[in-house]
């Protein structure tokens, strides 16, 4: 009993810290959609609202290298607890500021800041923990329970605030999200998570170069990985495309709909999130990983393609179920390749590089996006417009359908840019080219020594009578012969 209980402890530790995290996640849902709201009645001001999610995000970014070089060289169980801990008391010094009066919009921002970079240093600790705690064959299931939370979290926040915000205000909100941080810590301290193992060849970085070098090393290793770099560039490519997306897609829904039936629509794509991660988390996918990212990618380009297609609320909500079902399953498998493949004492640093990718690429798309839509696509579908006569047969014109034609064209790139990726045979070959760092599980070899033992014994069946009975014809000959010579 007792070997049993230890075989299954790290997963059922993952479990733990997973469901705190959850709880964590969605009460920081909670106070973030509260507060975007005050500040959008206080203001009144799209622009002021979207400096406050500016000064808000860049901190978290800046301090994204270190918070990685952090995770690979403290205790990550340690550095999570005090990140939960450090965004609790930016919560309760939101709600203490809520309490006294009413506070500054730029207070609250600083606060939330606050906020942003403990999570900066949580996220790269909690990635690289994962492998540490979970078999290697289970690191896809993992990876979506990890996606499922995040779909959850920002599917049940934005509800439960809106019901939540009238009858407790938005101090209690607050405190109910303080309340999520202290869940999340208890978790947190109730399991352990072991250290990673040192290799002398994982990372040559000497620990006098300091934080700031090791936070370097991240970025070095990675470069000197032609396949990991090629995947960090193709992740950063598509979520390139996907946060243009997430600014078309309202202003896309809005021209074919009213805002009751585009609210019931996001709702409705928004299940896809979950339905991507459930699959995720009950499907080991492709025995190689790097197909299941190819064909997901495919299938989010097909995704858009078909959301721009026709001005039919049908078939936009259609089109967009099979985007958010493809973000999951998209990144999680680039996360097990890159679980898989990074030392496990450098996974912090790594997974920050691809953090400050992404977080870089995001706002060129989100300033692209609108200029693009109003002044150079919707012009062209106007009635009289460049495209009206050719392409707008095909797709309509008027209203919305210039965003349209720009879903379209970001399906295509993503077909070519997946096309690329698969030709770059660094990229498609590089879970046989790279070695695995994480050893199979206990369960793993065994099979395997049964499996091989299994076919010993089946040649050893079928063989063996073969051998007696040739050796009962050889008996029976020398017998014949003796009695000849007799």
């Amino acid at each position: 009993m007792s070997q049993q209980i230890q075989k299954h402890s790290p997963m059922r530790t993952f479990l733990i810290i997973a469901i705190g995290q959850f709880i964590s996640l969605l009460g920081s849902g909670l106070t973030n959609f509260a507060i975007s709201v005050w500040v959008l009645l206080r203001t009144g001001s799209v622009t002021q609202f979207g400096m406050l999610l500016l000064i808000v995000t860049l901190p978290g970014f800046f301090v994204t290298p270190i918070a990685g070089a952090s995770a690979d060289r403290w205790n990550r169980r340690w550095l999570m607890i005090l990140s939960d801990a450090g965004a609790a008391l930016g919560t309760l010094g939101i709600a203490t500021m809520f309490l006294l009066g009413e506070p500054s919009v730029w207070l609250i921002a600083a606060a939330l800041a606050v906020s942003s970079i403990c999570g900066a240093f949580r996220f790269p600790a909690y990635l690289a923990s994962v492998p540490l705690l979970v078999p290697k064959e289970q690191l896809g299931r993992a990876n979506g329970v990890m996606q499922l939370g995040e779909g959850l979290g920002k599917l049940l926040a934005p509800m439960l605030a809106g019901v939540l915000l009238i009858p407790i205000g938005i101090q209690g909100i607050i405190l109910i999200d303080f309340a999520t941080f202290l869940v999340a810590v208890t978790m947190l301290l109730i399991v352990r998570i072991p250290a990673p193992p040192a290799t002398a060849e994982a990372d040559s970085t000497p620990k006098k170069a300091g934080l700031f070098g090791e936070a370097i090393a991240g970025w070095v290793f990675v470069k000197r990985s032609p396949g990991l770099l090629a995947l960090l560039l193709f992740f950063t490519f598509i979520s390139f495309w996907m946060s243009m997306a997430e600014v078309l897609v309202p202003a896309l829904l809005l021209a074919s709909a009213s805002p009751a039936i585009a609210g019931t629509v996001v709702s409705i794509f928004g299940c896809g999130l979950l339905a991507g991660s459930i699959l995720l988390s009950t499907w080991k996918g492709p025995k190689r990983r790097i197909y299941g990212v190819y064909s997901f990618s495919l299938v989010l380009a097909s995704a858009f393609i078909i959301a721009g297609a026709r001005p039919s609320v049908l078939i936009m909500t259609a089109g967009l179920f099979l985007w958010t079902f493809c973000i999951p399953l998209v990144n999680g498998y680039m996360r097990v390749i890159y679980q898989t493949k990074t030392p496990l004492e450098m996974q912090g640093r790594v997974f920050a590089t691809g953090s400050m990718f992404v977080q870089a690429t995001a706002p060129i798309a989100l300033v692209m996006a609108g200029p693009l839509a109003d002044r150079v696509f919707t012009p062209m579908f106007g009635e009289r417009g460049l495209l009206a006569a050719s392409v707008g047969q095909l797709i309509g014109v008027g209203r919305g359908r210039g965003i349209a034609f720009m879903m379209i064209l970001m399906g295509l790139v993503v077909v070519i840019g997946t096309a690329v990726g698969y030709l770059y045979p660094r990229l498609r070959q590089i879970e046989i080219e790279m070695p695995d760092v994480i050893p199979d599980s206990k369960e793993t070899k065994q099979a395997v020594a049964d499996s091989r033992e299994l076919a010993a014994v089946e040649t050893t069946t079928t063989y063996m009578p073969k051998v007696k009975a040739q050796e009962a014809i050889q008996a029976d000959y020398a017998t014949t012969a003796d009695a000849k010579a007799i």
